[in-house]
């Protein structure tokens, strides 16, 4: 566990606890062994990179079997050839957003997946504190794409996809999934100046505040259906998921709190299967 004093949070100015939940040396090897049922991505997109099937898989970001936490090494990056793979490795983190959590578990490699070929999961559990002070605590659950620093490419997807279970004793008042990209992130990752005043952190969102009735729910969500959650930096030369944005992910996040209303909540959300179509 160590602070993070590199990211401006959403709102105020406290630093970030984060919790780097890394998966052991020899787990690389488990990330190839888990990433070749997906379905193959799309060949027809032109390009000058050889056309790929399933092995290895393109599409996949991370599904947990395995027992590993590691992003898929061969996740297509178009800004990468000839490889086209990922350039920089990572692992799924957890984010205590200002340390508001009065507890905070995290599992990340869990029995309990989505299905029988799909037996893993990460899970992320405990309780949140929010005092209504403007400072909007929050957990998150985050995919570094390119180490979280570097941008990534993601032109070649039209989408991702994702299976999530919101527990039945999750109080959480607003849950998003969201992919924060260049243009709309504070330094240092980002080129969004003037923090919160500036319109910073207004990322391209997808509300997730229904739940899931305490099951597992199978997400397919078009990047076109992504939209920026308030009136915040306005991104160009579109304010849509799309072009030069869709080329300077940051990374994915599921992100649940109270959104600046007093009290406390349970949170618990596991996620699995993450890809890309």
């Amino acid at each position: 566990m160590k602070l993070n004093f590199n990211r401006e949070p959403k709102q105020g100015t406290k630093t970030r606890l984060l919790l780097w939940v890394l998966g052991s040396a020899g787990l690389g090897l488990a990330v190839l062994a888990g990433c070749t049922n997906s379905t193959p991505f799309n060949s027809g997109y032109p390009g000058p990179y050889p056309v790929l099937n399933t092995v290895p898989n393109k599409n996949l970001v991370c599904n947990f079997n395995g027992g590993t936490t590691q992003i898929n090494p061969n996740l297509m990056e178009m800004n990468n050839p000839p490889s086209y793979n990922l350039r920089v490795g990572g692992a799924v983190t957890a984010v205590d957003n200002f340390g508001a959590a009065l507890s905070f578990s995290v599992t990340q490699a869990v029995l309990g997946g989505p299905s029988s070929s799909s037996p893993y999961a990460y899970r992320v559990s405990g309780t949140l504190a929010d005092l209504g002070n403007a400072q909007y605590p929050a957990v998150e659950l985050e995919v570094p794409m390119e180490g979280g620093t570097n941008l990534y490419d993601g032109s070649f997807f039209s989408g991702v996809n994702f299976y999530l279970k919101i527990a039945g004793d999750d109080t959480t008042t607003k849950r998003d999934f969201s992919i924060p990209v260049f243009q709309t992130q504070g330094l240092p990752q980002g080129g969004c100046l003037g923090g919160n005043a500036g319109g910073c952190f207004d990322n391209f969102t997808f509300d997730l505040t229904g739940g899931t009735g305490g099951q597992w729910k199978a997400f397919s969500i078009p990047f076109t259906s992504l939209q920026q959650a308030y009136a915040g930096v306005v991104t160009q030369p579109t304010a849509s998921f799309a072009g030069q944005n869709l080329q300077q992910m940051l990374w994915l996040q599921w992100e649940e709190s109270r959104n600046n209303t007093a009290g406390t909540s349970t949170f618990d959300y596991w996620l699995a299967d993450v890809s890309f179509y």
